[in-house]
């Protein structure tokens, strides 16, 4: 997911920069974007076995690709209400993670810890 672009200041040496910081950047899936996100193949798909498939799909005998199909079926589109009450959280995490989030990256050799 991509982070939002936000000069940094106070580096010394540097003009203004963009760089990408961590965020809430998001958006909502439609329907049919959903569902084709519940259709790829993720490596919680590889994971299910046999057990679990009759779990999830209430009967023996079950296959990954029904199970897909069938969760891809259960996407509902959100509601106005939901976007909002939504936005408005990630709105707030987004600010309280820049409260905390340190000021600017460094790189290093990776030797400074034994």
């Amino acid at each position: 997911m991509p982070g939002r672009l936000r000069p940094r200041s106070g580096m010394s040496g540097d003009k203004e920069k963009a760089v990408r910081t961590p965020g809430p950047a998001a958006r909502f899936a439609s329907v049919e974007e959903g569902q084709a996100l519940m259709r790829g193949r993720t490596l919680y798909h590889r994971q299910i076995n046999e057990a679990n498939l009759a779990f999830l799909l209430q009967k023996k005998g079950g296959t990954l690709d029904e199970y897909i199909e069938y969760a891809a079926a259960q996407v509902l589109a959100f509601t106005p209400e939901e976007e909002k009450r939504i936005s408005g959280i990630l709105d707030w995490l987004g600010q309280t993670l820049e409260r905390h989030a340190c000021p600017h990256l460094s790189r290093t050799a990776g030797k400074e810890r034994p």
